[in-house]
Order: C-alpha cells, then sequence, then structure tokens
C-alpha cells in the first residue's frame, strides 16, 4: 500500500466510524439494534443489482439500490409485525436471511459472469485498501451533513428516540421520521460498504452507542463518545491494516472497537464491572466494620469468638477485619478482650447515635411500632451522611432516648 493510497484508507476508515456511530445512535436508544442488523445485510442485493446495472462500485445507482433494498427489508418487518403474530424479532430474523440470501445467490451469479474486478467479492468482509477517493468524499459529504442534522434536528430527535409518546401527542410525524432515520441509516451503510463490509458494518452501528450509553447519560456526551471511540477505532485499524497487509480493515476495527467495550464494561472506574465489585467489597467492609464499633460500643472487652458471633461473620474474616482497624486506630486488644481506642469510640457512638435517631424518626413521624424499628436502622445507620444526621437532629429536636428508652450519644460540643 502507498503512502498516498494509506492516507485514504486513514481518511476514509475514520470517516466510517465517526458517520456509523453517529447514525447508529437513534436505533440504540430505539431498542431497535437487531433492525440495524438487518438492515445492513438487507443491501447487500441492491449493491450488487446497482454494480451489475451501472459496472462501477461508486456509481449513484449502487447507493439508489442498496438504500431501496434496506428500506424494502424494514417495510417487509412492519408487513410481518402487522399482518400476523410473527413478534418483531422474528420478522427481523425472516426478513435478514430473506434479503441476505438474495444477495449471496446475486454476489455468486455476478463472479461467475466476471464482475470480479469490480470489488464484488469485497462486500461482504469489506477492503479498505481498496478504497476510491470518491467514496471517501461520499463519506466526508454524508459525515458534514449528518453533523447539520443532528445540530438542526437535536431535540425533537431526542424525544422521538427516548419518549415516542410525547413526542406523538406533540404533533410529530412519527411515521415520516422512522423511514427518514431508516433511509439514512442505508444509505450510511451502502457507503461505509467499502471499509467495513457488509457482515461488520451493524457491529459499528450499536457498539460506539453502547459505549457512549454506558459512560454517560448526558445526549451530548454520549454522542462524543460515540464518536470518538468509533473514529479511533477506525484510524487505527488503517494503521494496522497498512503495516500488516494480511488482515482486514474492518474486522481491525470491530475487534479494536469491541475490545474497548470490555475494557469500558469490566474496568472503567467507578462504572466497569470489577470498579464497581471493588467499590461494593470496600463498602461491605467499612459496613462490617461500623458493627464491630457498635458492639464494642454497646459491650466492651468482648473475645474474638463473641465479636465474631455478634456481626454474624466468620472467625476468619474477623481477624482479617480487626488487623485493619488496629492500623486504622479504631480497637485495641488488652488481655485477650477487644476494647475501643480514643478515636474508636467516637466513630462508634456516631454509628449508634444515626442508628437510634432513625428509630426515632420513624416511630415519631412514621408511626411505627418500637418492634418495627431496629431491622430497618441496622441498614439506614450505614447510609446516612453528616448532613442527614443534623437533618434529623434538627427535624426531631434532638431527643434524649430513642423509642426503646435507650440514650443517645450526641457529640460533646
Amino acid at each position: 500500500m502507498d503512502l498516498s493510497n494509506a492516507v485514504w484508507v486513514f481518511i476514509g476508515c475514520s470517516l466510517s466510524g465517526l458517520l456509523t456511530a453517529l447514525t447508529g445512535i437513534p436505533m440504540y436508544l430505539r431498542r431497535q439494534s437487531l433492525a440495524g442488523d438487518a438492515l445492513a445485510h438487507a443491501l447487500l442485493p441492491g449493491v450488487c443489482l446497482g454494480i451489475w446495472l451501472s459496472g462501477y462500485r461508486d456509481h449513484w445507482l449502487v447507493y439508489l439500490a442498496g438504500t431501496g433494498t434496506g428500506l424494502l427489508s424494514i417495510a417487509l418487518i412492519n408487513a410481518i409485525q402487522k399482518r400476523s403474530k410473527i413478534p418483531e424479532d422474528g420478522a427481523t430474523g425472516i426478513s435478514l436471511v430473506l434479503f441476505f440470501g438474495l444477495g449471496l445467490a446475486l454476489l455468486s451469479s455476478m463472479q461467475r459472469a466476471g464482475f470480479g474486478n469490480s470489488g464484488v467479492q469485497h462486500l461482504i468482509m469489506g477492503k479498505a485498501a481498496a478504497m476510491l477517493p470518491s467514496e471517501v468524499y461520499v463519506l466526508g459529504g454524508l459525515f458534514i451533513l449528518a453533523l447539520i442534522l443532528a445540530w438542526l434536528l437535536f431535540r425533537p430527535l431526542w424525544l422521538f428516540c427516548f419518549d415516542p409518546e410525547f413526542a406523538q401527542s406533540s404533533g410529530m410525524p412519527m411515521r415520516q421520521t422512522e423511514w427518514f432515520l431508516n433511509l439514512w441509516v442505508a444509505l450510511v451503510v451502502t457507503a461505509s460498504i467499502r471499509s467495513i463490509g457488509m457482515v461488520l458494518t451493524a457491529a459499528l452501528l450499536i457498539t460506539p452507542a453502547a459505549i457512549g450509553h454506558f459512560l454517560s447519560f448526558k445526549p451530548k456526551y454520549m454522542i462524543g463518545i460515540s464518536m470518538l471511540s468509533a473514529g479511533f477505532s477506525g484510524a487505527l485499524a488503517a494503521w494496522w491494516s497498512a503495516y500488516q497487509p494480511g488482515i482486514s480493515t474492518g474486522a481491525a476495527m470491530v475487534v479494536l472497537l469491541s475490545l474497548f467495550a470490555f475494557f469500558v464494561l469490566l474496568a472503567w472506574p467507578n462504572l466497569g464491572y470489577l470498579s464497581r465489585y471493588w467499590i461494593s467489597q470496600l463498602e461491605k467492609k467499612r459496613w462490617i466494620q461500623e458493627n464491630i464499633l457498635k458492639e464494642l460500643w454497646k459491650a466492651r472487652g468482648l473475645s474474638d469468638q463473641e465479636l465474631a458471633f455478634r456481626c454474624g461473620i466468620s472467625d476468619a474474616k474477623s481477624l482479617r477485619i480487626k488487623r485493619s482497624m488496629v492500623q486504622q486506630g479504631l480497637i485495641d486488644k488488652e488481655k485477650g478482650s477487644w476494647t475501643l481506642s480514643r478515636l474508636g469510640q467516637e466513630k462508634a457512638s456516631s454509628v449508634v447515635r444515626r442508628h437510634r435517631l432513625w428509630e426515632s424518626y420513624l416511630h415519631e413521624r412514621l408511626n411505627l411500632p418500637a418492634d418495627h424499628l431496629h431491622d430497618n436502622a441496622e441498614i439506614v445507620e450505614h447510609l446516612l451522611t453528616d448532613e442527614l444526621e443534623s437533618r434529623l437532629e434538627a427535624i426531631l429536636s434532638k431527643p434524649e432516648q430513642d423509642p426503646h428508652q435507650s440514650q443517645i450519644p450526641y457529640k460533646k460540643s
């Protein structure tokens, strides 16, 4: 691959990623990911027919015929749903295999008829190295048009995706809007076939939107994250395939984007599974520590076995947590029994105070009987913040005792 061709491939793959990511967001938000996959596969017979009639893969007939068969597949899905008891996923599957099978039959006929030099053999998996400058121009034009449309129609389209009932009651032409979006998706997928391929385009429509939605609920941030992840994947895949010509650029784009998606789902700070698991473990540890402090506040001088039994944990787990609490300066061990340090006494009285304040609130404001308060307070005592504790004190006028006639330990002024 020479330098000039590599530059065109780099630009084309980046534009394909940006364009498909921006286009796929409405489909993802409307939960039509499978319909997007079916539409992408349904373009194959139209693209083959357009190349057969024109003899060129970048002719306007290719875009027209590909978009037409894509829309026909959506019309078939809607017709099956309305006129039968087949659900949406079943209708989508029927449409997908019908049009894709027809496209494969046309593709085989064209290859036997000598259309191999027109690039039809790369329609399935794509071949970015054979991308023409004219195809890059089309992608660039569509991307600019997509940005303009997204800017002009941002609010109505977002309303259409998130609250279609309200959009319809506001007078939005729902059927026309849906057909416009399907038309746009078909046109974008047709233009992206050269770099990504028919089979892999659906991944570029859905995966970036899923990444953006996972990382942010704010619409503009979601759009930006989706486009950046897909555009960067396209650029990196183009660079990868330029240095290793045997690698399919479209497949590389999907692999890189999927790897990034798995990284986000697993390890993204505060949101990924591993991060949330680690945070949950720290929270569980904090709850157990506060329970230990509370039990030592109630009955000082407990042994290892007594403390583990009162907190409902194993001896081994109790020992690990107590070691950590000793390092924090919260508890001490004297003559085989555990006692609170000065810092531990302050924290323990805080836990007990929140527990008894919440019981008082439930009893006074919600009129719950005294024997129905403890279990709820056992949970809420770990969740109350200093601000909420101060508000409870103000609401209840700092009661001296809880509903069980136990003293509430307030901070010494």
